[in-house]
């Protein structure tokens, strides 16, 4: 097992294949990663990553407005049911929760055409603003106390969020050419989301206890105008090129690097990286960049111009399709089933801890409303916890020029999902509850940090926006499976959470075992 298979060496070929040699512009303002295999630090990597820093901000709000909500429109259903004098239905938190799923297997893939058709920083910004008007509606179902209103607006909230998602993965590979500074600045957003999860998850549940279910609702709104504006501080054009083509190299090579005109390069560059241009805003820069190309294009070397022209809805199909025949092409395609896997796993452990949060701990096991929020509140924390801790211990002992190191990772984070839930089911009390919330998040964010690098050293640059939609769409289907056969189970076949807990821990088992045998068959 110290080998990986021809297949795989190969399609680490390509990938790296489709990397061009960065070439600089002198009289430019911005930083360029060290192109050494030297190790950085997460200060170090923000330190000189200006582009990434305003990316890393606007995961950042983002993602602790889609917890104020998401705790905030649980608590409405709650609230319905209790004025209704109806008991509360663990089936309606499920199809909330499958709908804020589902959007993502139907409209990510159309969104990784994009994100491979226009430039993502500009998509992300649309998508923000978008996101930020359509959370005002949910003031409007809490007014009406209506649950139906509520999941139209969450299904419509996340189409835009499934939009966005294979913008935002696939534009952070832009900022950077050496394959450790994208794991490290993967991990670290990955980390960023935990904190988000846990801060956003406890302060939301506090907010809506305290303070109320609007304020929730409006600080989702507030954050997606943030997300905006920060993204908009991201210097640059992020348009994919498709690396077939031959004039990539021309343009390459008519850009004079630095090192041709003066020694001391300025940090000032535009970038041709792995198929992409990255082009600063300065307008002298990119004054100059753009007659280069200009002029190359005149030369009749063909520069695709598919990232400003609208495209055709059977150019979108027709992406797609292309998409989808490239994973069936690949010995690696079966990767993107990593995340789908475990979601079928961790995807129900919202809607279990909501059933936990509703328990009277302390020797009862009547059922205790009061408090419920705050309670789940603390359980989401725990699982920031988790997310958090996980990739900071599984970084150091892995290596991107290794890729077995990254299948090892994946093969923990199944194997703590199911020690995690095997905890829930077995062990009682509120504190080891959030201990084993905590450890079966390690493996969530380890498998969803570990996959995607997985995917990211294989695939070839143009495709990977759909790759990603596809690995994005697959794992939010199977998620939203996960939330809809739990609250059946707990409606209507009458099990109790630490029952569907220890089935839980069994499908991690066995997928643990699933992903051994295949990650050994493929190797030779």
């Amino acid at each position: 097992m110290s080998s990986v298979d021809d297949d795989f060496c190969e399609s680490e070929n390509e990938a790296s294949q489709d990397q061009i040699t960065v070439h600089l512009l002198p009289n430019c303002n911005q930083s360029i990663e060290s192109t050494s295999n030297a190790e950085v630090s997460y200060i170090e990597l923000l330190k000189h990553h200006r582009e990434y820093r305003w990316y890393l901000l606007s995961s950042l709000v983002t993602d602790a407005g889609e917890w104020f909500s998401y705790v905030a429109s649980i608590a409405v259903i709650e609230q319905i049911h209790t004025i209704n004098d109806e008991a509360i239905s663990r089936t309606s938190v499920s199809i909330l929760t499958a709908l804020r799923l589902l959007p993502s297997f139907l409209f990510s893939s159309i969104g990784g055409v994009f994100a491979d058709s226009y430039d993502r920083r500009n998509i992300l910004l649309g998508l923000d603003v978008l996101g930020s008007f359509t959370a005002c509606f949910f003031l409007l179902a809490y007014q009406l106390k209506s649950i139906t209103a509520l999941y139209i607006i969450t299904f419509c909230q996340m189409t835009v969020a499934a939009m966005y998602e294979p913008a935002r993965n696939s534009l952070v590979t832009m900022f950077f050419t050496n394959e450790k500074h994208l794991k490290k600045a993967l991990t670290l957003t990955g980390i960023t989301w935990s904190v988000m999860a846990s801060v956003g998850a406890s302060t939301g549940g506090l907010v809506t206890e305290y303070v109320g279910i609007n304020a929730c609702f409006l600080i989702d709104s507030a954050t997606y105008l943030s997300s905006a504006c920060f993204l908009w501080m991201i210097r640059g054009q992020y348009v994919a090129l498709p690396t077939d083509e031959p004039s990539k190299e021309e343009i390459a090579s008519t850009i004079i690097t630095g090192k041709d005109i003066n020694t001391n390069v300025s940090d000032n560059t535009a970038q041709l990286i792995g198929g992409y241009v990255a082009m600063p805003t300065d307008e002298a820069c990119k004054d100059e960049i753009s007659s280069t190309i200009t002029a190359a294009k005149d030369t009749d070397t063909n520069i695709p111009d598919n990232a400003v022209q609208c495209i055709s809805l059977a150019d979108t199909l027709r992406m797609m399709i292309d998409g989808f025949a490239y994973l069936r092409s690949k010995s690696w395609g079966a990767l993107v089933l990593l995340k789908f896997c475990a979601c079928l796993v961790y995807g129900s452990a919202d809607v279990l801890n909501i059933a936990f949060s509703e328990k009277a701990y302390g020797g009862s096991n009547d059922v205790a409303l009061d408090g419920s929020s705050g309670r789940f509140g603390i359980l989401l924390a725990s699982v920031g916890v988790g997310c958090f801790v996980g990739p900071i211990v599984i970084e150091k002992i892995t290596d991107m020029e290794k890729t077995t190191t990254l299948e090892a990772a994946c093969l923990v984070s199944y194997l703590l999902l199911g020690l995690g839930y095997f905890g829930m089911a077995c062990i009682g009390g509120f504190a080891p509850l959030c201990f084993f919330n905590a450890v079966w998040a390690a493996g969530s964010s380890i498998i969803w940090i570990y996959s995607s690098l997985l995917l990211q050293k294989f695939c070839s640059n143009d495709m990977l926006g759909r790759v990603m939609a596809v690995d994005y769409a697959l794992s939010t289907l199977s998620e939203a499976a996960a939330v809809i056969g739990v609250g059946l189970l707990l409606d209507y076949a009458g099990l109790s959470p630490e029952s569907v807990s220890f089935i839980m821990a069994c499908v991690a088992v066995v997928a643990l075992i699933l992903w051994m045998v295949y990650f050994c068959t493929r190797r030779v």
